[in-house]
């Protein structure tokens, strides 16, 4: 019977329960479901003392140990700082990062305690001024705390060359979206490398700030988490994330604007949005589909599995991408 190599592996929910239980002060014995399987793997977990955590089991050569370590240590960070985000929960023996033996190889995982509330893909207007103020004070914040980890550097290499490498591997027939791709890549790669992006303009940025990835409670309170992506570059990508969420969630092109507009004062609130920030995230919005696209054209070998990029996916994501462009008059 021949052994063959595993691309990616899901752990039994009983037994990371059972794992979970012996290796951290949850009360007593936890119970565990699995949610999603994403870039990384997460679980719900319900510990004996009733309290809820999540738990990130990140896929085999995903991030190094260094980079998750760096992630925590924002995260400490700014919650010492008062800003709200989901703190991760160190083990029994004080570590925070998990190591885990798969058949692919090892697997980082870390828990982190469960954000209060739901997630609301429609933003309202006062959620959305709401993550603009959040976003605003983690921008300061991550300004006063001079931090510096081992993170990706949001440029051209990560907007624009790996992308379309893995776009041009999965959809290598589709020459005329291709050749759009290229000539677009080329105008925003000379943009982007001429951008002026010193301090306050850039720095540390969230990475993925978007309305799935925040919690909000019926009083209004909000809480940011899954700083996975998190790195350096120019602030406007994680307001331009925002935007490129309300078209795709956005119940109208009017709840779009008006939840724009709420996300702007809110971040204006906690700090000024330096100049020419603005047009610089209309270029973001578009690099930022640019990037999911490649994102998930490049975990389609080992992840999703081809038929998710099927002609139904291939024509809502470069439909997109053509409507930005033509809305942002970047053509």
């Amino acid at each position: 019977m021949p052994s063959l190599p595993v691309l990616t592996s899901i752990f039994q929910p009983e037994a990371v329960a059972q794992h979970l239980s012996a290796a951290y002060d949850l009360g007593g014995a936890a119970s565990c479901s699995f949610f999603r399987q994403g870039l990384n793997d997460t679980y719900w977990v319900v510990g004996g003392n009733g309290r809820h955590y999540c738990l990130r089991v990140y896929r085999h050569g995903w991030r190094s140990s260094e980079a998750v370590q760096a992630e925590i240590d924002l995260l400490m960070r700014l919650t010492e700082a008062g800003l709200p985000v989901s703190v991760p929960i160190a083990d029994a023996m004080g570590e925070w990062v998990q190591e885990w033996d798969a058949p692919e190889g090892v697997r980082l995982a870390v828990l982190f305690a469960a954000a209060p509330g739901i997630m609301v893909k429609d933003t309202a207007v006062s959620q959305s001024r709401t993550l603009g103020q959040i976003a605003g004070r983690l921008h300061s914040l991550t300004d006063s705390l001079e931090l510096t980890y081992p993170r990706p550097k949001f440029d051209e290499t990560y907007f624009i060359h790996e992308p379309l490498r893995n776009i041009q591997a999965i959809w290598g027939e589709k020459s005329a979206e291709l050749d759009m791709l290229a000539r677009l890549g080329e105008r925003l790669e000379r943009w982007l490398v001429e951008l002026p992006c010193e301090p306050p303009f850039s720095g540390l940025c969230h990475g993925d700030l978007h309305s799935e990835n925040v919690h909000f409670t019926e009083d209004g309170e909000a809480t940011l988490f899954d700083f996975d992506c998190f790195g350096y570059g120019c602030r406007a990508y994680d307001l331009a994330t925002f935007l490129w969420s309300r078209y795709l969630f956005a119940s109208s092109e009017q709840k779009r604007q008006r939840t724009w507009l709420a996300f702007l004062e809110g971040y204006e609130r906690e700090r000024p949005l330096p100049m020419n920030t603005l047009p610089a995230v209309l270029r973001f919005v578009v690099l930022r589909q640019l990037w999911v696209m490649g994102i998930h054209a490049g975990a389609v070998t080992h992840h999703y599995g081809r038929r998710w990029l099927d002609e139904g996916y291939a024509a809502k994501h470069f439909g997109l991408l053509q409507r930005l462009v033509s809305d942002f008059k970047l053509a």
